[in-house]
């Protein structure tokens, strides 16, 4: 029997996942379904590319890395300090 799924307002492209692996190397632990959570992430830029076809409008297309995640469940303050350590500037 097939199940009727919520469509997604955003396209493919903006859902991260992650799978164990992935969230053991950032230090994540996993959460409930339905859990809202805010994250900051450092990302290097891997691909940037544009590209045309005949008929249709010109695409442009960009591929992030992310290479370190801070996810915060409580909402503090603490956030960047955690993901960026201390002061830099000190």
């Amino acid at each position: 029997m097939a199940m009727d799924m919520e469509e997604s307002p955003y396209p493919y492209g903006l859902e991260v996942s992650l799978d164990e692996e992935s969230m053991k190397k950032l230090g994540i632990g996993t959460m409930t379904v339905g859990s809202e959570v805010q994250f900051i992430a450092k990302a290097k830029v891997t691909s940037v590319s544009e590209y045309e076809h005949e008929g249709s409008k010109k695409s442009e297309n960009m591929s992030l890395q992310i290479t370190d995640m801070d996810i915060d469940m409580a909402h503090d303050s603490d956030v960047a300090k955690r993901f960026y350590g201390e002061d830099k500037d000190k």
